[in-house]
């Protein structure tokens, strides 16, 4: 299954050492994917700044707060969602390993804020 990696960083070198990393579901990026284009982002090496993840790539996170926000948000509308979250016919997740991966992203994106760290994220 695809995945998605978020990874703290002290720098925006070294992108592939994976200390700090969360792992999200491609499914579960997929289905949040419209919301996360409202965050500022900057995809590879490039300066100008984007919205939303870079999917085969990488991007910085630029706007923690609001990334944070967001995330924050969907986890609060899973915890209504039945025990399997039916994406469509083909896609299903149990809602405890969504509430997790959303959780383990949240106490990245804080500790990114608490510690003025970047928030790196790998694309599949």
């Amino acid at each position: 299954m695809p995945k998605h990696e978020f990874l703290l960083k002290k720098t925006k070198e070294n992108i592939f050492s994976k200390e700090h990393c969360v792992v999200i579901s491609d499914d579960l990026i997929l289905h949040i994917s419209y919301s996360l284009e409202w965050v500022q982002t900057t995809w590879n090496d490039e300066v100008n700044l984007k919205k939303g993840l870079n999917y085969y790539g990488y991007s910085w996170i630029e706007d923690k707060a609001k990334f944070r926000d967001i995330i924050c948000s969907w986890r609060s509308l899973f915890l209504s969602a039945d025990e399997q979250i039916v994406f469509d016919k083909n896609c299903a997740l149990n809602k405890s390993s969504v509430i997790e991966q959303l959780d383990g992203l949240l106490e990245l994106i804080d500790s990114a804020i608490k510690n003025d760290l970047y928030i790196l994220h790998l694309g599949i």
